[in-house]
């Protein structure tokens, strides 16, 4: 639906309005055009000869960037657990097993290993059931981890333990 104008006795009142628009669309263009202009970084600041901080590499195991932030919170989550297992238990601890259906990244599970200062390994429940299965198991590829498999396990063992 159309907008009346506001009714006036100026003639030239809308050219106000006409040229108002106009110089903001030469400033959002002008603006577009600073935007798309090549960048230039400092490899030193230039206040103290050093390095800059900015520019300077990421040691991660993570070569995704979308998941670089994801992978620090889980890390320092776990710090704050190993803190409160040592305070509570009074010793190191010295390894984490990893389960779950995502545990199958060996970069995730070294990011955790340097960042927390201990040995990370991936867990596989049904690791005896297949050492006791000379044909193996159903479609479980008897030569890699199956840590996705550590919820139905952790069933049966209850199941079987009732």
């Amino acid at each position: 639906r159309p907008i009346a104008a506001p009714a006036t006795k100026d003639p030239g009142a809308g050219s106000v309005m006409l040229r108002a628009g106009m110089a903001k669309a030469d400033a959002d263009r002008n603006r577009t055009e600073f935007d798309q202009a090549p960048a230039a970084a400092l490899a030193e600041d230039r206040r103290t000869g050093e390095p800059a901080p900015t520019l300077a590499g990421v040691n991660t195991a993570c070569p995704q960037p979308d998941f670089i932030e994801v992978h620090e919170t889980i890390a320092d989550e776990l710090s704050m657990c190993a803190r409160y297992a040592q305070a509570s238990l009074g010793g190191p601890i010295d390894r984490m097993v990893m389960l779950g259906g995502e545990s199958h990244s060996r970069r995730f599970a070294g990011h955790l290993a340097r960042r927390l200062g201990i040995k990370t390994s991936v867990g596989d429940p049904v690791r005896r059931l297949l050492d006791q299965t000379p044909t193996g198991v159903g479609p479980l590829e008897p030569g890699r981890e199956h840590p996705e498999w550590v919820v139905a396990c952790g069933l049966c063992a209850m199941g079987a333990a009732a």
